[in-house]
């Protein structure tokens, strides 16, 4: 996008922010109950970034009276998902070449395989349906939303495309609280801020995040009961 319209005000951004780290830590206690459960811990935490995420567009989407149109999620062609569905796949071979590098540089065990072991339950409907639907669909849309549609695009309205990619693609890998994984997130976030940056839509930012997350999820799920 060439340029952006001045819609997310400091006080906006402050709203937002605020409420999702409330909101958020409110979900944190019901889900210290569910430590000894971790599939049904990362279900329930999945589940509940979206939902906070989701109501927190549409109360803002109220407040400035928008539509999703208005903010970046409009209508996309064939030729767009075919592009940034690539770019997805692109980051996942890019991003995990230089993460495993990384890892082994500095000695540190990859978690990503780790992560989705824990993940996994004795139910295989309840893996399917937390891992293709949560994990590869919802969660990428609630992360686009919050750090690109929100976040890069409060940035971009005062400065470059450049500094605003790259604070915010630093503020993304930061939450993901892994350093073997930091290449593999910060491609990740440049890349959506580029898609969305070019596209001038948000959809291109999380088909690129979901083609990542599928393709991973799928991958996974292929050697699980292959």
């Amino acid at each position: 996008m060439k340029t952006f319209q001045n819609i997310i005000t400091d006080k906006d951004i402050i709203q937002v922010v605020g409420v999702f780290i409330v909101s958020f830590g409110i979900l944190i206690i019901p889900l210290l109950f569910l430590r000894e459960n971790p599939p049904l811990l990362s279900f329930v935490m999945g589940l509940g970034l979206f939902t906070i995420v989701y109501l927190i567009l549409r109360i803002f989407l109220s407040k400035k009276k928008m539509t999703m149109s208005d903010f970046g999620l409009t209508q996309v062609g064939f030729g767009i998902l075919l592009k940034y569905f690539f770019l997805g796949l692109l980051v996942l071979v890019v991003g995990g070449a230089l993460s495993g590098f990384f890892s082994n540089l500095l000695g540190l065990e990859n978690q990503t395989a780790q992560t989705l072991n824990m993940t996994l339950s004795d139910t295989r409907w309840f893996n399917i349906i937390h891992l293709k639907i949560v994990v590869a669909l919802l969660i990428p849309f609630a992360e686009e939303v919050l750090f690109r549609g929100f976040l890069f695009r409060y940035i971009r309205q005062q400065k470059s495309f450049l500094f605003s990619a790259l604070l915010s693609s630093a503020l993304f890998s930061l939450v993901h609280f892994s350093l073997a994984i930091l290449p593999f997130t910060f491609l990740l976030g440049f890349a959506t801020a580029y898609a969305y940056e070019k596209s001038g839509n948000l959809w291109a930012s999380i088909l690129v995040h979901i083609a990542v997350n599928v393709t991973s999820v799928n991958l996974f799920l292929l050697t699980i009961y292959s």
